[in-house]
């Protein structure tokens, strides 16, 4: 049973007030941040319930107590806040004692109440336990918060709070998206500045101009081209951005250690503190092997999916590649399982015939984050993360396989918005016998765009396999900008900072 001074120690704003974040175990570590990154803003309100899913070490917590502090600030009183790490009890009888135990010390009378359950798939049946607790009145005038690194188990059992203040307050709490990244690192400016005074001067120009750089809709599509002939002039600094964004993907730890190491002038080398990679490998291991005991096979998987990345595979040619006793079921079964954790995603092809996805037919498997792709294979390989980044660089087919699944995950955040708009019902790819098509959108007026990833020099329209059912294409390049023809041919990273993403996401 969670003591009662575990729960005063871990809401240290009941004795501190606003001065907490002084003795905060996340909100300390501030002032060590090169960037203190910032998502969307999201309004609290009374009788409501939130749920926050997003993959470990994307900075959920940290999110909590930023919140935390926010609220004290604007008014509320400290002792009408609590926060639960649900890791540390394993049971509803656990979650109901902890809740109880607030309740009866300090919640009388408050007015509104603020609770935090941070990662709560740690408990079982914890959806029972918060419907109890609904349905009892207890939460009456109270904000409950629910954040959750296991998709499958949120929705799944989310389903039993209907009409509970959950409706609209779905949200996904994704790596940061390359756009974000780059707004919000605006220091890089004076760390490179004596090393690269000239790149330094010209990023002071486009931070200053960063609010005329709109973010389009791809519903947009002339909007969309003007905005990315808007960025040309800044193709350079954003060439410089991408390559670092290839290195750290959108996890706020692995960005401020590269910074750091950029910042120390007796470091030759640029690299990711190795315990970062080691810390989110430790936290995954963990969280799979509760559902799979069968380590081997997760290696294996894992290799596979490393190594099938942009490439058309099917759960039985992955069974095949794995060469242990999984069958083609349990290898989908666990595919499914590393998209319920947020690690990889599973693209599927689309059957213009049947107007909808081909479910028995060759499957795309990307990793969410190229961090994230680092850390795996360092997993898999024994190399450093920061070794392997370099692998990338130097391997121009391995660096246009990234890309693409940066382009694919980015594609997939323009549309998301839980519970109603999956990635399943807007984004694909397409093949047939003598043609591939990298992602396949479909807009909201029910017309395609065809995406293609051509992340190489020279690049032309010729290269975009064209299909009669898809009126609007885009090439995405490695540096070839070309608005002249019916098909857009755009860089990479002037492309991913245009993109608008959903207000499913924060």
């Amino acid at each position: 049973m969670v003591k009662s001074q575990e729960i005063a120690d871990i809401n240290p704003w009941w004795k501190f007030e606003d001065r907490f974040p002084l003795f905060d175990q996340q909100l300390k570590r501030e002032g060590t941040f090169k960037i203190v990154f910032k998502r969307k803003s999201l309004e609290l309100k009374p009788n409501n319930l939130y749920i926050i899913r997003g993959p470990r070490q994307v900075g959920k917590t940290f999110w909590i107590k930023q919140k935390i502090r926010e609220l004290i600030k604007k008014g509320s009183a400290p002792k009408s806040i609590l926060y639960f790490s649900c890791d540390m009890s394993k049971t509803r009888k656990e979650l109901s004692s902890a809740i109880k135990f607030y309740f009866d010390s300090f919640g009388v009378g408050m007015n509104p109440i603020y609770i935090f359950l941070d990662e709560i798939s740690y408990i079982n049946e914890w959806a029972y336990e918060l419907k109890s607790l609904f349905d009892a009145g207890s939460f009456q005038n109270s904000c409950v918060v629910v954040t959750g690194s296991n998709p499958w188990d949120i929705k799944s059992k989310k389903e039993r709070l209907p009409g509970r203040g959950i409706e609209g307050n779905e949200k996904m709490f994704y790596p940061l998206s390359f756009r974000e990244f780059v707004i919000q690192s605006e220091i890089v400016k004076d760390i490179i500045r004596n090393s690269d005074y000239d790149m330094s001067e010209s990023l002071k120009q486009f931070f200053d101009k960063r609010e005329t750089f709109a973010r389009i809709n791809l519903e947009d599509r002339d909007g969309f081209i003007a905005s990315v002939k808007n960025l040309l002039p800044f193709e350079k600094e954003l060439q410089f951005f991408f390559t670092l964004y290839l290195h750290t993907g959108g996890f706020p730890e692995s960005i401020n250690s590269l910074l750091d190491s950029m910042s120390n002038s007796n470091n030759k080398q640029q690299k990711i503190d190795s315990n970062i990679y080691e810390k989110y490998i430790n936290v995954l291991k963990g969280d799979l092997v509760r559902e799979i005991k069968n380590e081997t096979a997760l290696r294996g998987l894992m290799d596979v999916i490393v190594r099938c990345q942009s490439s058309r595979t099917n759960f039985a040619d992955i069974t095949k590649e794995v060469g242990s006793s999984p069958d083609p079921k349990t290898i989908a079964s666990y595919s499914d399982l590393l998209t319920e954790n947020l690690l990889a995603r599973i693209f599927y092809s689309y059957d213009f015939s049947k107007q909808n996805f081909k479910n028995r037919a060759d499957k795309k498997i990307y990793f969410y984050d190229p961090f994230i792709y680092c850390a795996v294979k360092g997993w898999l390989s024994g190399k450093d993360g920061n070794e392997l980044f370099n692998d990338i660089l130097l391997n121009s087919e391995l660096k246009s396989i990234i890309v693409e699944s940066i382009i694919g995950n980015h594609l997939a955040l323009i549309g998301e918005r839980s519970p109603m708009k999956e990635m399943i019902t807007f984004l694909w790819f397409y093949y047939d016998r003598s043609r591939e098509i990298d992602f396949l959108y479909k807009k909201q007026d029910g017309e395609f765009t065809g995406i293609e990833v051509k992340y190489r020099n020279n690049v032309s329209l010729k290269d975009a396999a064209r299909i009669d059912r898809i009126k609007e294409y885009y090439i995405i390049s490695k540096d070839t900008a070309d608005f002249r023809e019916t098909v857009p041919i755009i860089p990479a990273p002037l492309f991913l900072f245009t993109l608008k993403t959903s207000e499913g996401h924060l």
